[in-house]
């Protein structure tokens, strides 16, 4: 997840792949959009001094969905190995 998670991110510009691979569809869509949005705005605004920031608005919600897909992983690993089924 983790790996999946980076690769995408920094080759697709694809926030929020970790969290649909593990099955938290809502968090990993949300993200996904909203990373496309701040990076269409961000380049398109960017001659304007707004972009930089929406930019590195992305950038951080990208290592948050890295952070966050890795913590969620854990969880669900733990609860699959406790109870033999998924947790979601």
């Amino acid at each position: 997840t983790l790996l999946l998670s980076i690769l995408l991110g920094l080759l697709l510009a694809c926030c929020g792949v970790g969290h649909l691979y593990l099955g938290k569809i809502g968090p990993g869509i949300g993200m996904l959009i909203g990373g496309w949005v701040l990076l269409f705005i961000g380049a398109v605004t960017f001659m304007f001094g707004v972009g930089i920031a929406l930019i590195i608005g992305y950038f951080i919600l990208f290592i948050y969905s890295i952070v966050d897909a890795n913590k969620q992983c854990r969880i669900y690993n733990e609860f699959v190995s406790q109870n033999g089924r998924p947790p979601w």
